[in-house]
């Protein structure tokens, strides 16, 4: 996962460049915090970690975005169904909102086959 410090005039656009990319799986804006100024999360699949920071440095370039974290992963987690979310997905328009977890409200908007999902 690598979160990217891109402003909320660029978030849109930052999204839809990394999107782009097809070792992104998906990326969405989260909320920024005084301490985690990063407002775009993408999910960055490769088999090397060093395969993974070439493509972050790519996608980071892209976008126009110098500063960022990535948090890697240090083990596969049991995964959770996503056959009801994605069942709900496919009946929605693409800017209606949805809830998931906690209170947070998300909007899908579609850029090609993928998602960047925003703040509602």
């Amino acid at each position: 996962m690598t979160c990217f410090k891109v402003p909320p005039s660029s978030i849109l656009d930052a999204g839809t460049r990394a999107s782009r990319f097809a070792e992104v799986s998906h990326c969405y804006e989260r909320q920024v915090y005084d301490q985690w100024p990063y407002a775009l999360y993408a999910m960055v699949h490769c088999k090397e970690k060093g395969e993974g920071d070439t493509v972050i440095d790519h996608i980071a370039q892209e976008i126009g975005c110098r500063e960022y974290q990535v948090l890697y992963s240090t083990r596969e987690l049991k995964k959770e169904s996503n056959i009801l979310w994605k069942s709900a997905q496919r009946k929605l328009s693409p800017n209606c909102s949805l809830k998931r977890g906690g209170d947070e409200i998300i909007k899908g908007i579609i850029f090609g086959s993928k998602k960047i999902y925003t703040r509602g």
